[in-house]
């Protein structure tokens, strides 16, 4: 039986990038890999940073500046030791997955590397720590733990705007929204993906569908497992075509497994 461990619900072997390899290179691996962020190691493997599409997003914003000819973003052809994050969270394996949560929470990180007597065993990932809370199977509504208000940009916005609040809000996506129902989210992954696009094109043109709505009285743990299922990291709650809350990846991890160790 789980005991809730995260080398029970690691991933292994992890995506790696070199210091010296251009953040055009990390881009790439990103996009292939499907993950938003890769561990930064040395000749010898050890773990020295993390690059992640925050980290671009901020470069390729700065680039382009305040140029409306310009495209959405630009990434310079510079090395990733110049804009990585240096020592990254590390967790051991024989921690619990609460104790990650917390971890993650406190420092509002996606993800934490495994790290055993120096080596670099395998990443937790929000989407590891979902999985986990759906297997809780807690029954606590969905509506007592959404954030509120939810950030929203209406399908017409500029991707300009859209990457702006992104930023300003300090949130990893938006929702999108067409007479104020959900149909969409522009998330980091849209914006650099669009990054060659022209400012004005509508968000629309770029979003993605990576999220779920659910009536407001939705347990906890049936919402948990479709976001694990779907591989999709925010749930809406929802009452009366009108969005009351939202639930990231993070927000489900934190709050369900912060449940269950008070619970033992």
């Amino acid at each position: 039986m789980s005991r809730f461990l995260v080398c029970e619900y690691m991933s292994s072997p992890v995506h790696v990038v070199h210091p010296h390899a251009s953040l055009v290179e990390v881009y790439g691996g990103l996009q292939r890999w499907g993950i938003s962020s890769l561990a930064v190691a040395d000749e010898a493997d050890r773990l020295v940073g993390v690059v992640s599409r925050t980290d671009l997003l901020r470069v390729g914003r700065r680039a382009v500046g305040s140029n409306h000819r310009r495209a959405l973003l630009e990434l310079p052809d510079v090395p990733v030791f110049q804009h990585m994050t240096d020592d990254p969270l590390t967790i051991l394996p024989t921690a619990t997955l609460s104790e990650a949560a917390s971890l993650m929470w406190e420092n509002r990180v996606h993800r934490l590397f495994v790290v055993d007597d120096g080596r670099l065993l395998g990443v937790l990932s929000v989407n590891d720590l979902v999985r986990a809370v759906g297997d809780l199977r807690i029954t606590t509504p969905i509506s007592q733990l959404a954030t509120r208000p939810v950030v929203t940009v209406d399908v017409a916005t500029p991707l300009s705007t859209a990457t702006d609040l992104l930023a300003g809000a300090q949130v990893t996506g938006v929702v999108v929204v067409e007479n104020e129902w959900p149909v969409g989210i522009f998330g980091q992954e849209e914006a650099l993906d669009a990054q060659n696009l022209h400012r004005d094109t509508p968000v629309e043109d770029v979003m993605s569908f990576g999220l779920i709505c659910f009536p407001e009285d939705t347990a906890l743990h049936r919402a948990a497992a479709a976001a694990a299922t779907m591989n999709v990291r925010r749930i809406l709650s929802v009452s009366k075509r009108h969005i009351r809350g939202i639930l990231t990846g993070l927000d489900v991890a934190r709050v369900g497994l912060d449940l269950v160790s008070d619970v033992r």
